[in-house]
């Protein structure tokens, strides 16, 4: 049998002769209210400026209403202003317990008009940016580069933007951007199930991200960017990814197609995203209730079973269940295949209460 109870109601558990309590992670264990944490950025600023990477990101998950896609909306309108996040949206397609690909088109070009009664950590941004030498992001090496944005940034903003801190420890350069694999095959054409796909030339100069031009935005988790759009992952970058998951936080890529389509019409495809460009890394908290702990220790005094189910990546869902006291995890489950695992746990024996938001 399976009740749908509120968390702390004990004495229903006892009428109902409940043996395992299942709770779902977000809005029951956590908040339900996520918030960017921190912004790992994977690209040169000379390429890819993290204005532009935050409103294309921004603009992309304005059609979802999932809760980490609410929670990088929140962000990017805190960082940069409202009206910076707008631009319409062509070929949507969201994947559940993945991720999305998108084609967003005419993101506002005013940039500097609108800082001006932007966020102070925007303005703060952009007075670290006017202060960079001219060109020096292109003709200096990358590590210089570093060190003086680096410090410019803390002495500026405390490397902290809308409350997420914000890490150009592993941003590359130019000339060693993450692409996606068929990137280096030049002036090829390749067939995917639906078009017929130029991918056209990847000199660095058709891939400088800009205002006003259309480009391809896929978010998602490592499923979503390297098993199913094909762009490999670096072993620094996948360290970053752990260490958020360690301190109990979602962790999601996005890489942007940089090329502006002028003349003739573009047909975009799944394939047309593997000539995309690693842009940022977040990491996304949902911090765990208050109660919680105190919630699933009573649980176990009374002899019940507790597990955590949830879609989020096991390292994530280990480090909030070890938060709330739960040792049975039930990690990366898509939404559709929930009620599956509860009816398994019945097949098993056991009289389940879902306690989910």
């Amino acid at each position: 049998m399976v009740c749908v109870l509120s968390v702390d109601n004990f004495l229903i558990l006892f009428s109902c002769q409940v043996t395992t309590v299942v709770f779902d992670k977000t809005g029951t264990i956590t908040h339900g209210r996520p918030s960017v944490a921190s912004v790992s950025a994977l690209a040169s600023e000379a390429t890819h400026p993290l204005p532009i990477i935050l409103a294309a990101i921004g603009a992309a998950e304005s059609g979802s209403e999932h809760p980490l896609a609410t929670a990088i909306i929140r962000f990017v309108k805190e960082a940069l202003g409202e009206d910076l996040v707008k631009a319409e949206l062509q070929d949507y397609r969201a994947i559940a317990g993945c991720g999305l690909h998108v084609k967003i088109v005419g993101l506002r070009d005013d940039l500097e008009i609108a800082a001006e009664s932007g966020s102070e950590a925007f303005k703060a941004y952009l007075k670290v940016k006017r202060s960079l030498p001219s060109g020096y992001v292109t003709t200096c090496s990358w590590y210089d580069t570093f060190c003086l944005y680096f410090f410019l940034l803390f002495r500026v903003s405390s490397a902290d933007l809308a409350g997420a801190s914000i890490d150009y420890t592993i941003a590359r350069s130019p000339d060693h951007l993450i692409r996606g694999a068929l990137a280096v095959n030049e002036n090829k054409a390749v067939m995917s199930d639906d078009h017929l796909v130029d991918l056209g030339s990847t000199d660095d100069s058709n891939n400088v991200l800009s205002f006003g031009a259309s480009h391809i935005v896929l978010i998602g988790n490592r499923r979503w960017i390297r098993d199913k759009n094909f762009i490999d992952i670096p072993e620094d970058v996948e360290a970053k990814l752990k260490a958020q998951e360690r301190l109990g936080r979602t962790a999601l890529l996005a890489a942007i197609n940089g090329r502006k389509t002028h003349g003739t019409e573009v047909h975009f495809s799944t394939v047309v995203c593997l000539t995309g460009v690693l842009v940022a890394a977040f990491g996304i908290a949902d911090t765990v209730k208050t109660e919680a702990h105190l919630t699933v220790h009573t649980l176990r005094k009374m002899g019940l079973d507790v597990i955590l189910l949830t879609g989020d990546n096991r390292k994530t869902a280990e480090a909030i269940a070890w938060q709330a006291g739960i040792r049975r995890v039930f990690a990366e489950v898509l939404p559709s295949h929930k009620v599956t695992k509860i009816k398994k746990l019945q097949r098993q024996g056991h009289k389940v209460n879902l306690s989910a938001r």
